[in-house]
């Protein structure tokens, strides 16, 4: 009665008939079938979210079956699914020792390190998750598939797997999935093809959007956005999600970035102006123009604008407010130690809010790197590193930071590593480059790379500075018998 209960979604229909059995066998059973009726008690009140009395009744049956697994497993979830993640966790950890290759452990781990941005475990219990899955597993595939959003070819990998499982099985296939497919493989014909059939063709001529196809609309968009595939129609299809349900932001800041993208100031305040005027409490909008009057030296309407950002806002905003904070304490002022402040204070509340958050987690780094906290901003980092963010600034500034704080903290070969990584090389992070080489005696790429910035950039005096100054260090290297500055180039210099 129970499984048929839960495997229809069904808990609280079949809960009076469950407990009436069960009261029966504890008035009238022996002690061990009055523990086993306290254990399928606790299953019952922890499939119905009552985790207090499920922990109360788990317990009273592990009293009597220490040993027994489910209920050591059942009673572990309800500390975890009722918020007591230490002690849940400990429970956790302790299992997964004893038994390392059962399932229903496995899949606890996955979905914890997962909701609680331990990446590189959840990507590892889901390897492990989907190398170990029976034929037929459904659960257990959805759980791995779900675990591995994180890395893109894992998660496209495991699709594909789930796909095959389902037809193998003779299984309808959910639209759902050949979408996620097509969009986790970045395949926006794919993704087109099965939108037509879904919605039929021309769908932007269609006089309604059911809610349901948003979506898979948005993520085409996204997929367009991509590389510049197709802008002009990545902009008329958010701007049909936009005409049929007007309150669906994410579209509003995609058109602000296409516009901005394009170099249309005007257009691109005006989406947002749209989206205050549509939504006035929507704090995404004010945080947007905040950042944007900011790019533009209008700092004082900034503030004023960011201000009205508060803790109770959505996530989203309070990380856009966080970072134009910290563009403010990078502008020389007497406020830029609050500024500073301000912004690690909101990175911090937002990772409190949700601990797995990327650009959370990226800001808190960049706020502890200005703070010269090196130690825990390179954690930060390396953290950040085990995914690959969806945000472009994280993933294509990764490398630079990382390259920054290995040269504070005197680590050279490895800034050396981190800085030729860096697709985005800027003048600055080349010359960081050339002295991390120097000090790695490398004189003649550090000084190649120094002329090349120094011709490239003529009016900044300080990168011919840098040159001089590498120059004279390699000529005094070479008076130990070791540079490739002879004499006369020292006279030169």
């Amino acid at each position: 009665m129970y499984f048929k209960a839960v495997s229809e979604r069904n808990v609280a229909s079949y809960f009076p008939s469950i407990s009436a059995v069960l009261d029966n066998v504890r008035l009238n059973g022996s002690p061990e079938e009055c523990a086993l009726a306290d254990y399928h008690g606790g299953r019952l009140f922890l499939a119905c979210g009552d985790y207090i009395k499920a922990k109360a009744l788990l317990q009273s049956a592990l009293r009597f079956f220490p040993n027994l697994l489910s209920a050591r497993i059942q009673y572990t979830n309800a500390f975890l699914l009722s918020g007591d993640i230490k002690h849940g966790l400990e429970l956790l950890v302790n299992l997964q020792k004893e038994y390392p290759n059962q399932k229903e452990i496995q899949e606890l781990m996955c979905v914890y390190a997962s909701e609680n941005g331990v990446y590189d475990v959840a990507l590892q219990c889901s390897r492990r998750l989907s190398a170990s899955v029976e034929q037929g597993d459904i659960n257990s595939s959805m759980i791995s598939l779900w675990c591995s959003r994180f890395s893109s070819a894992e998660h496209s990998r495991l699709l594909a797997q789930v796909i095959k499982l389902l037809k193998t099985m003779q299984q309808e296939v959910p639209l759902e999935l050949y979408c996620n497919y097509a969009t986790a493989t970045e395949d926006a014909d794919a993704l087109q093809a099965l939108i037509d059939n879904e919605l039929g063709g021309n769908v932007l001529e269609k006089d309604s959007l059911s809610a349901q196809h948003i979506p898979l609309l948005y993520n085409l968009a996204l997929l367009l956005e991509k590389n510049g595939k197709d802008e002009p129609r990545a902009k008329k299809i958010h701007m049909h999600i936009i005409k049929h349900h007007g309150c669906f932001v994410p579209s509003y800041i995609r058109l602000h970035e296409l516009a901005r993208r394009r170099g249309s100031m005007k257009e691109s305040v005006s989406w947002l102006t749209l989206l205050s005027q549509v939504m006035s409490d929507e704090p995404i909008a004010r945080s947007y123009l905040g950042n944007l009057l900011l790019e533009e030296q209008e700092v004082l309407l900034s503030t004023k604008l960011l201000r009205g950002c508060s803790e109770n806002s959505a996530l989203t905003a309070i990380l856009s407010c966080a970072s134009a904070y910290f563009e403010l304490s990078q502008i020389p002022s007497q406020n830029g130690e609050s500024y500073l402040k301000k912004s690690k204070q909101m990175f911090q509340y937002a990772l409190r809010r949700d601990s797995s958050n990327i650009l959370a987690a990226h800001g808190l780094a960049c706020c502890l790197g200005v703070e010269q906290n090196f130690e825990v901003c390179q954690l930060l980092l390396k953290h950040i590193n085990e995914v690959i963010p969806n945000a472009d600034f994280v993933r294509q500034s990764h490398s630079a930071h990382m390259a920054n704080i290995k040269t504070i903290s005197e680590t050279f070969k490895g800034a050396v590593d981190y800085a030729e990584k860096e697709e985005k090389q800027t003048p600055e992070l080349e010359c960081m480059l050339a002295f991390c080489l120097s000090v790695e005696n490398q004189y003649d790429k550090a000084i190649e790379i120094c002329e090349r910035v120094a011709k490239e950039n003529p009016n900044e005096p300080m990168f011919s500075y840098n040159l001089v100054l590498l120059l004279l260090a390699a000529f005094n290297h070479g008076l130990c018998g070791h540079s490739p500055l002879s004499m006369a180039d020292g006279e030169k210099v």
